[in-house]
């Protein structure tokens, strides 16, 4: 198995942040993307020996940046401004077990009075046959990741659609916050760091996760996913993800798999290879079943609260 490790963070265009976060990430992470990355001056930002960093088009100043390790050798990856050159969304190939993976770093906000959703994303071809996966701070509100969102405004609505239409699923965990501010004295959180992959990608994508217990000094919380590929470059389960088991009725799933008929089909001292062949289908569809009738399932695509 190989394993490209990634964090996304917004750094608050803090010096400290990014200084937490580069420290954090050294020993274990492979590619960092930043969205509201410092910058000095002279366009620099923050260098780092474990780090390679790569600015995005500092023209009208960037505001995403890219960080690849160079302690882990498994990997390659190339920075593509051949395909787009803009300071608001950077594009990486990363390339591991023969495969090539896309991945936007986008911090979509205002630029010329107009946010990066419409003015790159909405017009924007996406390869078809690419393994892409999307990942920023979108400043966008909508039901696909939060539930408690009623009425979104027309921007996130045309956000949605460019994701719908071009068939990218969500990998975010819906309704877990990303960002923390203060309205009025009150603390309140929302949901707009964000994670897609097209049909492509998503297969490889494992152990997306907020990460609550890591601090940088940021108001964002650090995201962290894992993209996978086996050594025989064969593809990884699409269904291992689609349930969220953090939601599961562990009680019915009990009284579930404890009615079925599994045991029925069980002899312990079983030989015969066939038999134990059908054992196990009968095992894995047991567990399956208490596991639809128990657990929700992911919103990865667009639906109501309902």
């Amino acid at each position: 198995m190989s394993t490209v490790r990634i964090l996304q963070h917004n750094c608050a265009r803090s010096t400290n942040v990014i200084y937490s976060l580069l420290n954090t990430a050294e020993k274990d992470v492979d590619i960092i993307i930043i969205q509201e990355s410092w910058l000095s001056r002279d366009g620099n930002t923050i260098s780092h020996a474990s780090f390679h960093s790569y600015i995005a088009n500092n023209e009208e100043r960037a505001r995403t940046a890219i960080y690849i390790s160079n302690i882990h050798k498994h990997f390659t990856a190339n920075i593509r401004n051949d395909i787009l050159d803009d300071g608001d969304v950077q594009i990486i190939d990363i390339h591991i077990s023969n495969k090539i993976f896309r991945l936007y770093n986008i911090y979509n906000e205002r630029r010329d009075n107009r946010y990066t959703s419409d003015r790159i994303l909405r017009t924007h071809s996406f390869e078809n046959d690419a393994k892409i996966i999307l990942a920023g701070d979108f400043n966008a509100h909508h039901t696909w990741w939060n539930a408690d969102i009623e009425n979104s405004n027309p921007r996130d609505e045309r956000l949605v659609q460019t994701l719908q239409e071009n068939q990218f699923e969500l990998l975010n965990e819906a309704d877990t916050y990303t960002h923390v501010y203060k309205h009025n004295d009150e603390v309140r959180t929302s949901v707009i760091d964000l994670t897609f992959a097209n049909e492509n990608a998503k297969p490889y994508i494992s152990n997306w996760a907020v990460d609550h217990e890591q601090h940088t000094g940021s108001n964002h919380m650090l995201i962290r996913f894992d993209i996978e590929t086996d050594e025989n470059n064969t593809m990884l389960d699409p269904t291992a993800d689609k349930y969220n088991f953090k939601k599961t009725d562990w009680k019915v799933f009990a009284e579930t798999f404890t009615k079925d008929n599994f045991e029925l089909t069980w002899c312990q001292d079983e030989r015969d290879k066939r038999t134990l062949e059908d054992m196990a289908v009968s095992l894995r569809n047991s567990i399956q079943n208490a596991v639809e009738q128990s657990t929700p399932r992911l919103r990865m695509c667009v639906r109501s609260k309902a």
